[in-house]
């Protein structure tokens, strides 16, 4: 018996060394008790799934992590919340919550049951160690014996399920590194961080430059004040206010220049004079800009800049685009023009980056193309519109730009309406810079003044917001030429026909269509259809005027439908005969 009470306690004590006590420091040590309790000891206790990893990931990386659902992650760079397109940063990060799950095993604490077993077997450890050393124990020392190894037994298995926990953290660690575990853990960590779109860059008054926010505000000039008289109320004006970057303000933009209040852009000026001579056109151009800085959209205004080659117009636009950066954008002109409709349900890839932006350019259309009318009114309405990435789902998305384009040529707008016409300001660049006197450095000495830019900008804000755009009557008169030579069948009516309001002239309505169709083919435009020309004609019917006398003309209904007060001129008559004549042959 004494031998064997020997043998039973070396291999106790062997087992033992297996699962040191609680307080060693080994595995299994009860963790400090530090002043900051650090982020892994709360994490210590999250779920080994993809939700526990969700909120391990928002505990290490979450303030600098935002959602943005049917857009993407977006991270925090200490002035912006930069979009992640690729999600290559956001899963840089995952990758590290293996180690983090790693650096959780020394706070894997015993549960209060398995401390109290544990304690328990330490205590039986020691007593069954003087019963085992008995040369002749008793019948109750024996069923001792068998109680206090009981004890042992459970301290052990306390010392097993603490062990086989820090086996499954070490296992779970090692399987959060796989591509399905990141991207469920992604999944799920962008649920508590998750922001409508609608929220990011929310504030029309507020920009975002490399130096802060500059939100512009109303407010009671202090010098003003100080030279009121007293009880003389002082009005409050416009101006603007540097604040310092934050997250809470959810910007997802950046201009790329640095606000300084002292900064100038001589190089600028003289650019600009040379090229808009007209300082009511350069006012305007400064106004305009300026309110391009906002979010808001209350003018719903386009300005197409026209011009010839080597004018500048390109190279102010281009300026202006790369100052406002992240808040300006190109869609292809090709959105805005051609005669092909859209489904509802097609993607819209060249409207993706509209959202958010403030400033979106359009360039050199192709002579003789058609605005697409009802894509413009949407874009300049202030009305919320829907985009779709390919493969996606829509977004409704409520426009913030302000949109120019630049070019040669004049886009033809067919509709006669103010609903489109209201919107369109035509800004002649008149002035053709010599080849001798063209600078190939000169963008590049521009973008060196972009902090004096933005400072005419902000001028052109303020400008703005205290008297409105204030367009030029040049600009006004240049739009009303334009309006009326995209009116071919103005043009046709004048050129083509002679109105008299007499009702002894008078034309039958599929002549009127017919030459006029004849007439848009002669001048190299692609004919419209009959049945636009015929409502064009029925509408076009009492409302036109000779601009010389006045004179107009009227639709009728005998035995067919006809017009009267207007005849055809000599040419446009034998060419409709000759062609009438010449299709008649060929039946």
């Amino acid at each position: 018996m004494k031998m064997d009470a020997r043998d039973a306690l070396a291999r106790a004590f062997e087992e033992a060394e297996q699962f040191p006590p609680a307080d060693s420091g080994g595995p299994g040590a009860i963790p400090p008790d530090p002043q900051e309790e650090p982020i892994e000891s709360r994490c210590a206790a999250l779920p080994l799934n993809d939700y526990g990893n969700g909120q391990r990931f928002l505990a290490h990386f979450g303030e600098d992590c935002l959602f943005v659902p049917r857009v993407g992650w977006h991270r925090w760079t200490g002035q912006v919340w930069r979009l992640d397109e690729d999600r290559i940063d956001v899963r840089a990060l995952a990758h590290r919550i293996g180690e983090r799950i790693l650096a959780e095993l020394p706070w894997i604490a015993l549960e209060d049951w398995e401390r109290s077993a544990i304690e328990a077997e330490e205590r039986a450890s020691e007593e069954l160690e003087a019963l085992y050393r008995k040369d002749d124990p008793t019948r109750a020392d024996r069923r001792r014996i068998k109680e206090l190894e009981e004890l042992v037994k459970e301290g052990k298995e306390a010392r097993k399920a603490l062990g086989a926990r820090k086996r499954s953290h070490r296992a779970h660690a090692k399987s959060s590194g796989n591509t399905a575990a990141i991207n469920n853990m992604l999944t799920e960590a962008s649920v508590s961080v998750a922001v409508p779109l609608n929220r990011l860059n929310a504030d029309p008054l507020v920009v975002n430059t490399r130096s802060g926010l500059i939100r512009f505000r109303k407010a009671v000039d202090p010098h003003e004040a100080a030279w009121a008289k007293d009880g003389e109320e002082v009005p409050e004006r416009w101006g603007f206010e540097l604040l310092p970057h934050d997250r809470e303000h959810l910007v997802s933009k950046m201009i790329a220049a640095d606000y300084d209040p002292g900064a100038a852009a001589p190089t600028f000026e003289r650019f600009l004079a040379r090229i808009q001579p007209d300082p009511e056109r350069r006012a305007f151009l400064k106004r305009w800009f300026g309110y391009t800085l906002t979010g808001l959209t209350t003018e719903q205004k386009l300005l197409f800049a026209h011009g010839g080659g080597r004018n500048g117009k390109s190279t102010l636009v281009d300026l202006i685009a790369e100052i406002m950066s992240d808040y300006a954008t190109t869609v292809p002109i090709e959105s805005l023009t051609g005669a092909e409709q859209r489904k509802g349900s097609d993607a819209t890839p060249d409207l993706v980056r509209i959202p958010g932006a403030r400033m979106v350019r359009a360039s050199e259309p192709e002579q003789g193309q058609r605005m697409r009318e009802a894509i413009v009114k949407a874009l300049t309405g202030g009305e919320p519109v829907l985009i779709r990435r390919m493969q996606q789902e829509f977004v409704e998305v409520t426009p913030e730009f302000k949109l120019t384009i630049s070019g040669n040529h004049k886009p033809e707008i067919r509709g006669d309406d103010d609903g489109i016409w209201r919107r369109v300001m035509l800004l002649p660049f008149d002035e053709q810079i010599p080849e001798e006197e063209v600078d190939p450095l000169l963008p590049r000495k521009l973008r060196a003044e972009a902090s004096g830019v933005l400072n005419w900008m902000i001028e052109g804000a303020v400008e703005w917001l205290e008297g409105g755009l204030q367009v030029p009557a040049a600009i006004s008169e240049a739009t009303r030429v334009y309006r009326e030579e995209s009116d071919p069948l103005r043009v046709f009516l004048l050129t083509q026909c002679h109105v008299t309001g007499r009702d002894s002239d008078e034309l039958l309505a599929r002549d009127l269509v017919d030459g006029f169709r004849l007439w848009m083919e002669d001048t190299g435009n692609e004919p419209w259809g009959k049945r636009a020309v015929s409502m064009r004609l029925a509408k076009a019917a009492g409302m036109f005027k000779h601009p010389e006398t006045g004179a107009t003309f009227a639709a009728r209904k005998k035995s067919d439908s006809y017009y009267v007060g207007i005849g055809f001129l000599p040419e446009i008559a034998a060419r409709l005969a000759l062609r009438r004549d010449r299709d008649a042959g060929y039946r």
